[in-house]
Parts: C-alpha cells; structure tokens; sequence
C-alpha cells in the first residue's frame, strides 16, 4: 500500500488542527507541514515537495489558487485538493481551472475527506459537490 506525502494550508486553527489529525491518523498519508498561509504553503511545498497539496481558498495573505498554480510553475509531482468552505459556481471553478484536481468542503465528515484524497491520487472522479455546481 502506497503512502502519500501531504502539505496541508488552512488558516483556521481549529480546522487546521482537525485535518492534521485526520492525516496524521491515516496509515496511507504522512503530513509533512500543516501551515495556514500563502506564503508558509510554498515554502512548503518547494522544500518538501509532497505528493499533495490539501489547501483552502481565503487564506489571509492571498488565495489557495496562488499555491496551486505553483505546483506547474515549480514542476512538481503534486495533486492538488481544494478543502474549502466556499461550494459557489465561481469559487469551484475558478480552482479547477487553477489546476485543483479536487475539491470537497471542510466540514464534510472525516471519512468522505480521506476518501475523496485517495479518490484523487487513484484517478478517480471529482467531488460528488460538482455534480450540484
């Protein structure tokens, strides 16, 4: 079984922390930084290069989609996952087109979280969320 490296950007400290915890508790996943800005998120990712990129969208230094768009220009081997709060037509979109390969909202619950993660990395389809966009 394949282990995934993660990067997560939240600035929420409580959502930060209860996503932390649910890829620390994940056997398949090694959080390898958990961060809540812009700026922290590619620092992160230029050091760490992991395998995923778990962001939010309104961060307080700029957008999530700013660190997604870096995943190309810094060539990396990263899948990008939007975990956001926002689920507008707009929003959802606008981080597709970025290069998000997913996207699910924050306070879904921890399984359907984890899921939709190895969803992605496994080719799988986007979030059932698209499908009412």
């Amino acid at each position: 079984m394949r282990k995934y490296t993660l990067t997560l950007v939240e600035d929420d400290a409580d959502v930060r922390e209860r996503l932390s915890q649910l890829i620390l508790d994940h056997d398949q996943f090694e959080l390898l930084d958990a961060s809540g800005t812009v700026e922290k998120g590619l620092e992160a990712l230029k050091y760490y290069k992991p395998d995923i990129l778990l962001t939010d969208l309104g961060l307080p230094d700029g957008s999530g989609i700013e660190i997604i768009k870096a995943i190309e220009q810094m060539h990396l081997d990263c899948e990008a996952m939007v975990i956001s709060g926002f689920q507008d037509e707009h929003t959802v979109f606008s981080a597709l087109e970025a290069g998000a390969k997913a996207y699910i909202l924050k306070h879904d619950e921890s399984q359907k979280i984890t899921d939709a993660i190895l969803s992605m990395m496994d080719g799988g389809h986007l979030s059932a969320l698209l499908l009412h966009v």
